[in-house]
Formats: structure tokens, C-alpha cells, sequence
């Protein structure tokens, strides 16, 4: 019986970093190409602006108007509430001496703290019997 013994070339150092790396030469163009085909297609926001207003800060308490008498929030929250344009805040009012009760609704537009829908009603108390 014969048997043929197969022998194989040594490759040297340059032939073995070309195979190594000739699948990723070949691949960067096309990767190239490919990217830019994607970018030359405009997004839907691509060439429209996207206005973005200023935040607004909240001098807290809060207190708003109704048609008799003005509501508060209560005295002890004195923070500062930092709003995103179009952001809404909602409060109710605390019990003071003089002030109705009632909610109100912040709504931070473009800088400037605006009430929204409110309530506020004078704050009476009927006597006992």
C-alpha cells in the first residue's frame, strides 16, 4: 500500500499578518461606503430645529389669587423648585390666618413660572351650634 505523505509550505511573517488582516483591509471600505450611504439619508429631525426653552425656578411658598381671596402653600417650604420648560407643578394650600384653600397648577414657560388652572376659595369656618 502506498501512502503519499502531504507536505506544507512554511509562510513567512509578512504572508501570515496579510492573512490575518486582509479581511479587515477589504472590509473598511466597504464599512466606509456603507456609513455614508446611511448618513446621506435625513432623519425626520435632521432639518428641523427643536426650540428648547428655558428652565424656570420656583420661589416657594407659592401663592396664587382666586376672586376673594389669595391661597398659599404652607410657610414652612421655603426651597427653591428648579422646572423644565412645559413641566408642571401641583400645590394645595395650607391653612393660614386670612388666606383661602385651594390647588393650583405651576407651568414653567420658557423661563417664567405661569399658573395654570387653579382654585381658591375663602377659607370659612361655621361656627358650632
Amino acid at each position: 500500500m502506498m501512502m503519499d505523505v502531504v507536505t506544507t509550505k512554511r509562510r513567512g511573517v509578512t504572508s501570515n499578518l496579510l492573512a490575518a488582516f486582509g479581511p479587515i483591509l477589504v472590509s473598511l471600505p466597504l464599512c466606509f461606503t456603507a456609513g455614508c450611504i446611511a448618513d446621506t439619508e435625513e432623519d425626520a429631525t435632521a432639518t428641523k430645529t427643536q426650540g428648547l426653552g428655558a428652565s424656570c425656578s420656583l420661589q416657594r411658598p407659592y401663592q396664587w389669587d382666586g376672586t376673594v381671596t389669595t391661597c398659599k402653600e404652607s410657610q414652612s417650604i421655603t426651597t427653591t423648585l428648579i422646572m423644565q420648560d412645559g413641566e408642571v407643578y401641583f400645590t394645595e394650600s395650607a391653612p393660614h390666618v386670612g388666606y383661602g384653600t385651594g390647588w393650583a397648577n405651576v407651568i414653567c414657560d420658557n423661563g417664567t413660572p405661569k399658573k395654570g388652572s387653579s382654585v381658591c376659595k375663602p377659607n370659612i369656618t361655621l361656627p358650632d351650634r
